[in-house]
């Protein structure tokens, strides 16, 4: 619904080697600004979803332009309930949540987007500096050490999670002893 969420896309020029922090870097950014505004129980759901107690509050989706080995720009995709009234909405109810359901108060959009953009900048500014954000980010995910099910492409995998690698890949035990590690996939 319009003047309710923020939906928004963020222009950053990483270099290749800092590509893979950018998702770890805005799923920070936005579980540091939930946690400002007193959300309780804020994790990151692998590879891209902020969750508060367990429904989700915000995600991340990344963009970038290559050609050849030359990477142009990245752009973050960002989305984070705000104002959302999830009991007016039964598809979503059980599943989804924001910052006014979780406080009982509306939020003012342009607080919370320039509370957002200033995270972004202290996580975007780490990475550029040559600091790594996995232990932190590692930290802070609720998939590890969960007994999941992970859609990749046109495969269903079942395992146990068992960590991620330094630029935020799954590291998933298979049911048969095998390890997969894989870049992206939807985690239930």
């Amino acid at each position: 619904p319009k003047y309710e969420n923020l939906a928004f896309s963020v222009l950053l020029k990483p270099t290749i080697g800092q590509l893979p922090y950018m998702n770890m870097a805005a799923s920070l950014a936005i579980a540091k600004t939930v946690r400002e505004f007193s959300v309780p129980e804020i994790t990151i759901k692998w590879p891209n979803d902020v969750r508060a107690k367990g429904r989700k509050i915000a995600g991340v989706l990344i963009e970038a332009a290559m050609e050849s080995e030359m990477l142009h720009y990245a752009v973050l995709g960002i989305g984070i309930n705000v104002n959302l009234n999830v009991s007016e909405h039964s598809e979503i109810e059980k599943i989804a949540t924001s910052l006014f359901y979780e406080t009982g108060k509306k939020h003012s959009r342009q607080v919370v987007f320039r509370c957002l953009l200033e995270n972004i900048d202290f996580f975007y500014s780490k990475v550029i500096s040559g600091k790594s954000l996995t232990a932190e980010w590692r930290m802070n995910l609720e998939t590890i050490g969960k007994e999941i099910q992970l859609s990749w492409g046109n495969r269903i995998l079942h395992g146990l999670a068992e960590d991620v690698d330094d630029f935020g890949n799954l590291k998933l035990r298979t049911k048969s002893g095998e390890t997969i590690t894989v870049a992206a996939g939807e985690v239930t």
